[in-house]
């Protein structure tokens, strides 16, 4: 996605907006539900190449005069861009011990059965769509995707011819560079979830030999869906099976609808966290958790107990559950935390799927998540499968 200084006009084909314009379908207004969330004078162009691009205008009829009306032939849509946002209900805390009182998410879904059977996520590359990722912590550091064209090349140039130069252990989108920092701890906390080293005392990572591609593009006031595309894209480009997305925002964007589409063509299954809000996103939908496509599972917080967490968003629209309760994972500065909230259950699935295609490297995206669906343990959770994840089950219906 290229980003210039073009004026563009505001078009949308979403409940967000509302049309203005009857001679010209192509041009919406943000409605204001959407405003609070609207990042000034930035917009988001989808062409009907398929390609975005974000452009930036002083005022709306600016936009239309000198941009939509001279390229309205080769316009799909455009749309102002939004801000999306880390939504997480408790603040981080520090532990000092470790031992297996630490690992009770990974021991709720049973994934040493995998870990058992020598079913580690090798080979599966993960996404993680998020703050970014302390590549150097001491247990993540051997398990961070690394693009060997640029780390075998010359600095400062782009030897893989993939638009991005030095992108050697995946790419910071907000700030475009490849200088992959995580300032929130968010992103680091995911990726351990999903992928860290076990040690003699803790067995973190779900997925302990799959690859984690990090991707930065929020800060701790959040990102752009401009930014989150990019993401999306890169990541499909880069051969990721999995992206897991601990994040969301308000009902305003048709270009993240598009491009998480999009992902279909490479047959990637998209993983999204249902939201901290305790609503129904059914009637309170939040997005990307609510888009509900063929190849992207939702996922809503368990605790301890086996109840849906309190600050859970469920409903038809969440797939199933996962631990997502003070779950413990790494963290900022060589560091471990706790953290609660759906961002925390959503790597747990995305472990899963990478344990199940490790294990049958020729399933499909919807052969995965089949798996997942179809093995949940039920339980008092008011999501569409009643379930939780559970790794023997969906091993057991992966033919």
């Amino acid at each position: 996605m290229t980003k210039g200084f073009l004026p563009v006009a505001l078009l949308l084909l979403t409940a967000c907006n509302q049309k203005i314009d009857s001679a010209n379908q192509k041009t919406f207004i943000t409605k204001p539900e959407c405003e609070g969330t609207a990042i000034p004078r930035q917009y988001l162009v989808r062409w009907k190449t398929g390609k975005f691009s974000t452009v930036f205008a002083r005022d709306r009829e600016e936009l239309i005069e000198n941009f939509v009306r001279p390229n309205v032939d080769d316009l799909e849509f455009v749309e102002q861009d939004q801000k999306l946002i880390i939504s997480l209900p408790i603040e981080p805390q520090s532990i000092a011990s470790s031992g297996s009182a630490t690992d009770w998410g990974q021991d709720k879904i049973n994934a040493k059965y995998a870990w058992d059977r020598n079913i580690l996520g090798q080979n599966i590359i993960v996404a993680v769509v998020d703050s970014g990722v302390e590549t150097n912590h001491y247990l993540l550091n051997k398990n961070i995707f690394i693009n060997q064209p640029e780390r075998a090349g010359q600095p400062g140039v782009d030897d893989d011819h993939n638009g991005y130069i030095d992108d050697i252990n995946g790419w910071n989108f907000a700030d475009n560079s490849p200088i992959n920092n995580d300032e929130v701890g968010h992103g680091t906390h995911v990726s351990g979830i999903i992928a860290s080293q076990h040690t003699s005392s803790r067995s973190l990572g779900v997925a302990p030999a799959a690859r984690i591609l990090p991707l930065d593009f929020m800060g701790t006031d959040g990102g752009s869906a401009s930014d989150a595309i990019e993401s999306l894209q890169y990541a499909a480009q880069m051969g990721a099976k999995i992206i897991n997305a601990s994040w969301g925002g308000e009902t305003c964007s048709a270009s993240l609808l598009s491009a998480i589409k999009d992902l279909e063509t490479s047959d990637i299954l998209f993983i999204s966290a249902a939201g901290n809000s305790a609503h129904n996103i059914s009637y309170y939908p939040e997005f990307p958790a609510a888009f509900d496509l063929p190849k992207q599972l939702t996922v809503g917080a368990s605790t301890a107990s086996n109840y849906l967490a309190a600050f859970s968003n469920y409903g038809p629209l969440v797939d199933l559950v996962a631990p997502g309760s003070d779950v413990y994972s790494t963290y900022n500065g060589n560091g471990f935390q706790t953290m609660s909230g759906t961002s925390m259950a959503t790597p747990f699935v995305s472990g899963v799927a990478a344990l199940l295609w490790s294990a049958k490297p020729t399933a499909s995206a919807m052969e995965i998540k089949n798996s997942i669906l179809s093995g949940v343990i039920q339980g008092f959770y008011d999501v569409q499968t009643r379930g939780q994840l559970n790794v023997p089950n969906s091993l057991s219906l992966l033919n």
